[in-house]
């Protein structure tokens, strides 16, 4: 699931701050780095969480370098128990409605 696409409508604005670079390969190529996720919800509540996230460069020595692959790892309790982040509500092979998230 993207989080990012289903939270649209509950979110009014995000910021990601970075704390910490780090490089992972000799050629500066394979980042890794950490920071912390705030976003503030429709209604104004404001929910925030640490993140690791990586990215590998594509050419990352020509001058129009590409991003190969971008991973991003959060825990968003802080998120779905504000309402922020929910995931969409769907039917349990009960029939039940499954309600995580505060939905």
């Amino acid at each position: 699931m993207n989080w990012h696409d289903k939270s649209s409508d509950d979110v009014a604005s995000r910021r990601h701050v970075v704390h910490k670079v780090y490089v992972c390969s000799e050629s500066g190529d394979d980042l890794l780095m950490t920071g912390t996720l705030t976003m503030i919800s429709s209604e104004g509540l404001v929910g925030e969480t640490s993140y690791t996230a990586r990215c590998v460069v594509d050419d990352a020595a020509f001058p129009k370098p590409k991003v190969q692959l971008w991973q991003f790892w959060l825990d968003p309790t802080p998120f779905l128990d504000l309402g922020i982040m929910r995931p969409p509500i769907r039917k349990m092979s009960s029939g039940i409605l499954d309600t995580i998230g505060g939905r």
